[in-house]
């Protein structure tokens, strides 16, 4: 008797230890495939940006319709796919769905796009240009690309809830996706800027991305479901429990705004320094991205343990203040940088260009870090219930990227023309400043505390106002152009 228990014993051990090694490779599988299609799906932007230009031209309303038109579909998605989240059965099998789906639908965008540059002649032919065709150019983008953005935006609450089963790992588990997705987003832009378009052009590029859409969706699909343990089960709520809850959301859609005008600012300033080419626009996107993805990934690995995970976002959102007036002061001199850089390395397009990424990062990389950290923190502070998980998470995703969108119009259309880019960038350093004040005065125990939090802010808001001007000759002097000329000005 006592050996056939002992038998019995080994053998449930056995087949636990097997559940547990399928469920690992099944979550490496995963986090490979969402990595993969986060890169897909910047390929696809800069594919469809470069197409779309090339059709209504290079100007700011096309350029902004087109971020507007995908962040938008990304939003929607989010929103949508996430209601829808809590009630799939299969997770992993509705996500290899949702690819196969995107795929599919970029396989035909030549079509599509063919149409539209057909329509728009058409329509410039009879009316000219006008604000009429500024709408209509808009609806048109609109059309052409929010359904494959709306099923990208479902992705991450659908995979949350099937990765995600206990609320002590929230934290861990949306930071790795997030990572892994946005890391994935950052390669693909590099990708497509640097090798792909050059190498097979802009539509065997589209080509190549759909077909890994369609084959990531077909191996997720075929996967084997993972039947969860009842431990993995638990049900229990996690995040606070006071009437602030129900505005983080908000909260998140204005750092949203400030976060996305941030970055319309950078591009603006630094496309002054490093030139407006592919290869700049896609180094600062990428090092915006990049910034996001490690940020994340970081505070995903502690926030679990947190037991007040909003005076972690408020600190968070400090140092994203600190690190924006950094940026502007940095901004200033980097021609100077530049210039410093250029005699040993401008001969070499590969170090030279590598010496133009260093200095992206350097200028937006310290600010997206905790700005990426923010995620997995207003996630543990604000999720409730488990078994909304996805719900949760698509709201929180919904609103900080229509804050986006708010925040790239606002700064293309009325910040920058009317203060400047300097000036914008120090406004929204304020936005995080003002959030990051709140949440902490908030959670202060006593008086004392929220003295100093106010003294703290009084400090911030003069060190904002004497962050140093500047200098319009040095920015403007087009240093990615004339270096060689200029480094005779500098001796």
């Amino acid at each position: 008797m006592r050996q056939t228990i002992s038998i019995c014993y080994i053998d449930y051990a056995t087949i636990a230890q097997g559940d547990r090694d399928l469920k690992a490779k099944t979550h490496l599988l995963i986090f490979t495939a969402f990595t993969l299609s986060g890169s897909v799906g910047l390929i696809y932007q800069v594919v469809w940006q470069r197409n779309l230009s090339l059709i209504f031209g290079c100007t700011l309303p096309a350029t902004t319709a087109v971020l507007a038109a995908f962040m938008g579909g990304l939003a929607f998605g989010s929103w949508f796919f996430g209601a829808m989240a809590d009630k799939v059965k299969n997770p992993f099998r509705f996500y290899g769905i949702l690819e196969i789906g995107i795929g599919i639908y970029c396989f035909f965008m030549p079509l599509i796009f063919k149409l539209i540059t057909h329509i728009h002649v058409e329509l410039y032919s009879a009316m000219g240009n006008s604000i009429f065709l500024e709408i209509i150019r808009f609806v048109l983008t609109i059309l052409a690309i929010s359904v494959p953005c709306a099923l990208m935006g479902g992705t991450l609450p659908i995979l949350s809830k099937g990765i995600i089963k206990n609320s002590l790992f929230l934290g861990k588990g949306l930071s790795r996706l997030y990572f892994f997705n946005t890391l994935g987003a950052a390669s693909g832009t590099l990708i497509a800027g640097f090798y792909m378009i050059k190498t097979f052009g802009m539509w065997n590029s589209n080509f190549i991305a759909a077909c890994l859409n369609i084959g990531l969706g077909f191996v997720i699909v075929t996967l084997k479901p993972i039947e969860s343990t009842q431990s993995e089960l638990i049900k229990e709520e996690t995040g606070i429990k006071s009437g602030i809850t129900s505005i983080l959301p908000y909260l998140y859609a204005c750092l949203g705004a400030a976060a996305m005008g941030t970055e319309v600012a950078w591009t603006r300033s630094l496309n002054l320094v490093l030139g407006s080419t592919v290869y700049a626009f896609t180094m600062m996107l990428a090092s915006f991205l990049l910034g996001i993805a490690l940020g994340s990934i970081v505070v995903g690995r502690f926030i679990d343990k947190s037991r007040n995970p909003l005076g972690v976002v408020g600190i968070l959102a400090f140092f994203v203040t600190v690190s924006i007036v950094l940026s502007v002061t940095l901004i200033g001199r980097l021609p100077v940088v530049m210039m410093l850089l250029f005699p040993s390395f401008h001969t070499n397009f590969l170090l030279w260009q590598g010496c133009l990424f260093f200095l992206s990062l350097l200028v937006v990389l310290p600010a997206t870090f905790f700005m990426g950290a923010l995620f997995p923190a207003f996630c543990k502070a604000y999720i409730s219930k488990m078994k909304t998980l996805g719900k949760q998470i698509g709201k929180l995703y919904l609103l900080n990227t229509l804050g986006g969108i708010v925040g790239t119009v606002l700064t293309g259309f009325l910040l920058i023309p009317l203060i400047g880019t300097r000036h914008s960038l120090l406004v929204f350093s304020s936005v995080f400043l003002f959030v990051s004040i709140f949440l902490l005065s908030r959670e202060a125990k006593d008086t004392r505390s929220k003295t100093q939090i106010v003294l703290l802010a009084l400090i911030c808001i003069v060190g904002i106002t004497m962050v140093p001007d500047w200098e319009p000759a040095l920015l403007d002097s087009g240093v990615y152009v004339y270096a060689p000329q200029l480094m005779d000005g500098f001796e």
